[in-house]
């Protein structure tokens, strides 16, 4: 029987642009199964019919997926078919819960229409009155569907019908902490929205509602965090919600008696599943993309989308900070996205909080971006989720003055009037953010931030008062070298003069060109400015450097800073100077600089010619080395050491080194850079190799290589560049003390850029750089567990120039943990599992390299192991089945010779379970059937029975169900052939004798099972012999 396909959707509205979809056929095509197979019938004829069709799980699938689109569809025979639908499903309506969960509200609920969104909220009734196993699940996907911000008629009806659910089903939803703890955040953020007096009644029924579980079940709300206290702040003049701030503040144990005050919620971290929980389906997709997938600088069409669909009311107002608390809590991007041209997450911030008009709203918003601020701990808290404040407040100095001054008067003023008792532990707390802000490179200082002195004077007072130890000692009227702004490049000019034309100019530096710089968590003080628009000269001079004859202690500091960013800064210059087409006036700058560097910059840019450009670099190189440090230097390394002004020079490096510390690694820049000056550079290595030695033990350190650490620690910090430069020379110098050498690798590892380590990996190849080798891979792969992604990711491009083998990392295998779709990335180790892998995939599988896989923890989260089988298996199915046959075979069994033949073996042998473990896990991961059907994997999986306990057959009954069964009746001259055949070659001319019989196929079983029973005899046999 045909029927005709209907124009439009049983359950969704369609228009022109938006017709039916695949889901639509699906569902039309169970519903009519369900109404051909019921039509005309009554309903004890109905429930017959339909339980003599359940032949196989798909029948019962699509007749469930039928029963439940009729529901939906027709609410005259709503309450028939659900009835229908509970004695039919048999697995507790799974099939019903899952799709509306992941196809009909999670994923098109906004499509459905009026008539089914009510039968949907019928069913979740009726569902909930019954308690189904995940009804829960239905709730909370429910819960996402009440939108922020939004007073239209069918979100209050939603929202509405729901409450109305949960207050006939009370006993169960307390059963459930997790919803519970929803529920209340849910209509705790939405109440905020429905203070008109038109839903006064709803407003007072919700009220009563999520009172009534807060004080019920406080307890599990308490897993809510310090967000809590924020949505109740934000209603807290609705008398009932102050009645219970009153309890909260001045009598905790009335609502539960673990809980001891507001301070314990302010220090618990809310979960992101309460800020997933406040944002449709659709927005967190819109976010998510805008976050993961639009380029800086184009993202003004898909915010103007994003407004105009959901920010355009004056209730979306509210909305902001439900998104503001998701990106900071959940959109956390790997260090890829965060190095790419991405549009950074406090770009993202910054157009909410600019396009804020409300001020209610807004000090709200500003409120949710420093939350995390007030109670921060290092300990339990995120760095993640403090980044966005600063970076807004950093980037915005320029595009958005009043933007950042209005963010630091506001976290200047939280502090006092957040919560008066809780004043020590909220200005803890923000001192701490920025601590960890500063630690961690977030931004290298905050005195463009804090001193900046086009501020306004009352503001950068309060600023001063606020934040003592990270303002510098200079008074407010000082000025400081921050103040003024780089040359800007013709290049910026044009990117910024795009942006503006645009209307994007939001978050964008003209200081600074490099997108890396600009996108990434980290910058440099010279980054973000205020507008210098009506910036004043200064009325002093840079003073000249010190002449070379006068050298004192204390001028060190000055003049050993200066010469390395002056060289690294020209040489960085060769390639930008040749991109620009109009030529920047840079005299109004260079008269702040010391004129020898003034003259050195003139000169270099008006040099045209590539071939001089780089003789210049190198001649501004030498003279670098004419300061009054690098002349100690010199001197010091062409004395002999019998010479005795030598002594004195060195004593004289090691007390300057005491009091600056950074005269080490300007010596170690003085090494490299003399090697350019003069042509002896072997001799003048060797020369460097003793000297340096001898300043660390003059210095009285007996660690060199620790004494070699700590100095480029310290130019790490002063200038990564300057790292990247001399760190090949420093391995090829010192190759005992670096070669190898974890601590420096992770050191060089965590400063450097894309194109310094392409520059590592070209020195690899062409064999001047070795950073380690083959012997002290695993030691450093080990401790590289712990590093950041990044680092770890560059390690592997090293090791991979080193050309390491996998034999390396095999004994790191064991150790390594990983599951999928885990929450905690920090327990994974996902990147050397991954890079390893990479390395297995170009090997043929051996027996060791089986046995270590093998040897690694079973776990069903981890398809580490199953995957690389899987992999093997595909192109060397033979060898891997021969393989696995050894492995199997290898385990000891109780015979006169077993130590003896066990001794070679014994440091390899792998558990008989873990062994079947991982081949269980490849048969079910993988759906590998028809290798277990090999003949060689039919005899090892016969052998692994025979050795197994009861416990482990029953185990693995599913995995030993694959061998073939065997007839008990075997011919009578078996024994005998079996006594004289060699190593089981027999079958095949057995087959050749018998294949002249008429039944062909069933000798061939006969010769089979001979054959296995062969080889076990054979087994025997060799252990008698």
């Amino acid at each position: 029987m045909t029927t005709e396909r209907p124009v439009t959707s049983r359950l969704f509205t369609t228009s022109v642009i938006e017709g039916r979809i695949d889901l639509d056929e699906k569902y039309d095509k169970a519903y009519n199964t369900v109404i051909n197979l019921t039509r005309g019938l009554t309903e004890e004829e109905s429930h017959h019919a339909l339980n003599k069709s359940l032949d196989d799980r798909k029948v019962h699938d699509e007749l469930c997926l039928g029963l439940l689109v009729s529901i939906l569809a027709d609410p005259s025979i709503a309450s028939r078919h659900y009835h229908d639908l509970t004695l039919v499903s048999r697995d507790s309506l799974k099939v019903v819960t899952e799709t509306l969960i992941h196809q009909i509200i999670g994923e098109r609920f906004s499509r459905l229409s009026e008539s089914t969104r009510r039968q949907l909220l019928w069913l979740v009734r009726e569902l909930v009155k019954t308690g189904i196993n995940n009804v829960e699940g239905v709730v909370w996907c429910l819960l996402r569907q009440i939108a922020g911000g939004d007073v239209s008629q069918k979100n209050i009806w939603l929202a509405e019908s729901l409450v109305d659910i949960l207050r006939e089903n009370r006993p169960w939803l307390d059963k459930f902490p997790v919803i519970v703890a929803s529920v209340s955040y849910t209509y705790l953020r939405i109440l905020e929205d429905h203070h008109a007096p038109q839903f006064a009644s709803l407003r007072q029924k919700e009220v009563n509602f999520v009172v009534g579980l807060l004080r019920e079940r406080f307890q599990d709300c308490l897993m809510i965090g310090r967000d809590l206290v924020r949505l109740l702040q934000n209603i807290a003049k609705i008398q009932e919600i102050e009645a219970f701030w009153r309890d909260m503040i001045h009598n905790p144990t009335s609502l539960c008696s673990s809980f001891t005050g507001i301070l314990q919620l302010l220090q618990t971290r809310t979960s992101r599943r309460f800020f997933v929980v406040r944002l449709t389906p659709e927005m967190e997709k819109k976010i998510l993309f805008l976050c993961s997938d639009v380029k800086f600088g184009m993202q003004k069409r898909y915010q103007e989308w994003f407004q105009r669909q959901y920010l355009n009311t004056p209730e979306s107002q509210t909305l902001r900070c439900d998104l503001i608390r998701f990106i900071i809590g959940c959109i956390h991007p790997p260090n890829e996205v965060l190095c790419s041209d991405i549009i950074p997450r406090w770009a993202v911030i910054g157009w909410l909080l600019s396009s804020c008009t409300s001020p209610v709203a807004t000090a709200n918003s500003k409120l949710a971006l420093f939350y995390d601020w007030l109670l921060y701990n290092t300990e339990t808290d995120n760095i993640m989720n403090i980044e966005p404040g600063i970076l807004v407040m950093y980037h915005s100095m320029r595009p958005h003055p009043v933007l950042t001054t209005s963010l630091l008067d506001f976290i200047c003023r939280i502090i006092p009037n957040f919560h008066p008792p809780l004043l020590d532990k909220v200005r803890s707390g923000v001192h701490n953010s920025l601590k960890q802000i500063l630690e961690k490179r977030v931004v290298q200082s905050l005195d463009p931030l804090f001193d900046n002195r086009h501020m306004d004077a009352e503001l950068r007072k309060l600023i001063r008062d606020t934040f003592p130890e990270f303002c510098s000692n200079s008074g407010p009227g000082d000025v400081k070298p921050e103040d003024f702004v780089a040359p800007v490049s013709s290049a910026s000019v044009t990117r910024m003069d795009l942006i503006v034309e645009t209307g994007l100019d939001f978050g964008t530096s003209p200081v600074n060109n490099d997108s890396d710089v600009n996108n990434s968590n980290h910058i440099g003080e010279d980054d973000a400015m205020f507008s210098d628009e009506e910036e004043e000269p200064p009325t002093t001079k840079a003073t000249p450097p010190p002449a070379p004859h006068k050298v004192k202690v204390e001028e060190i500091s000055n003049t050993a800073s200066t010469p390395v960013t002056e060289v690294v800064e020209v040489k960085t210059k060769v390639n930008d100077v040749s991109s620009v087409e109009e030529k920047v006036d840079l005299s109004k700058h260079l008269d702040y600089l010391e004129s020898d560097m003034k003259t050195i910059l003139l000169d270099f840019q008006n040099e045209k010619d590539t071939k001089q450009r780089c003789d210049f670099l190198q001649k501004s190189i030498q003279e670098s080395l004419g300061r009054p440090l690098y002349v100690l230097f010199d001197n010091l390394i062409t004395l002999p050491e019998d010479d005795r002004r030598r002594q004195p020079l060195l004593l004289l490096l090691v007390e300057m080194h005491k009091i600056t510390l950074h005269v080490g690694y300007h010596f170690l820049y003085f090494l490299k850079a003399s090697n350019i000056k003069t042509e002896k550079v072997q001799e003048n290595n060797e020369c460097s190799i003793l000297t340096y030695r001898d300043l660390c033990k003059a210095a009285g350190q007996k660690d060199f290589s620790g004494f070699i650490i700590k100095d480029l620690r310290l130019c790490s910090e002063d200038d990564p560049r300057v790292l990247s430069w001399i760190i090949p020379d420093i391995y090829n110098s010192f190759p005992k003390q670096t070669r190898g050498n974890a601590e420096l690798l992770q050191l060089v590892l965590e400063r450097l850029d894309s194109s310094q380590l392409h520059d590592l990996v070209c020195m690899v190849l062409q064999g001047s750089l070795q950073m380690f080798d083959n012997s002290s891979f695993a030691a450093i792969l080990e401790k590289s567990l712990q590093w950041e992604t990044v680092e770890q990711l560059f390690l592997w491009q090293l090791a991979k120039a080193h050309e390491i083998p996998v034999d390396c990392c095999l004994s790191v295998m064991p150790k390594l943990k990983f599951t999928s779709h885990s929450a905690t990335v920090t327990n994974t180790h996902g990147e050397a599992l991954s890079n390893i892998l990479m390395m297995l995939r170009r090997e043929s599988p051996s027996e060791i390299l089986l046995r270590t896989l093998l040897l690694r923890e079973f776990r069903v989260e981890d398809p580490t192991v199953a995957t690389i089988l899987q992999y093997w298996v595909q192109r060397y199915e033979d060898k891997m089945a021969k393989l696995i046959n050894d492995v199997v075979n290898n385990k000891p069994q109780p015979s006169p010779n077993k130590r003896k033949r066990n001794t070679t073996t014994k440091t390899s042998a792998v558990p008989l379970d873990q062994v079947l473990s991982h081949l269980n896990h490849l048969r079910t991961a993988c759906g590998q059937i028809t290798f277990f059907a090999l003949e060689t994997m039919q005899d090892a999986l016969q052998t692994a029975q025979n050795q197994c306990s009861e416990t482990q057959k029953k185990k693995y009954c599913d995995l030993f169900a694959l061998i073939e069964e065997e007839e008990e009746e075997e011919p009578a001259p078996e024994p005998q052939r079996k006594t004289k055949s060699n190593r089981g070659r027999k079958p095949k001319g057995r087959k050749k004798q018998e294949s002249e019989s008429e039944e062909e196929s069933s000798e061939e079983e006969d010769v089979k099972k001979p054959s296995r029973k062969r080889k076990k005899n054979n087994q025997v046999g060799s252990d008698s012999d």
